[in-house]
């Protein structure tokens, strides 16, 4: 009994994230057209990607990149908005 309980919940958690990610992607939608959303979405896909792999490494790297390297690449990225 107490497992059947446990899979409604988790099917209920499941279903609701599923509808906010549905959501979310419906929102991002109307901002592109149809033809850019490989443009949009495939970068950010593999920038999530190397983020995981990556994630062990970063504390250890992290240090390594100047402040001045980061200022600018802010500044580039606000430039660009």
């Amino acid at each position: 009994m107490l497992s059947e309980n446990q899979d409604s919940i988790t099917n209920t958690s499941t279903c609701s994230l599923a509808g906010l990610i549905w959501s979310v992607a419906d929102l991002l939608r109307s901002d592109f057209k149809q033809s850019q959303y490989g443009r949009i979405i495939l970068p950010f896909t593999v920038l999530r990607h190397l983020e995981c792999v990556l994630a062990d490494s970063k504390d250890k790297v992290a240090w390594q990149i100047p402040a001045w390297l980061l200022q600018l690449l802010r500044q580039q990225l606000s430039s660009e908005l």
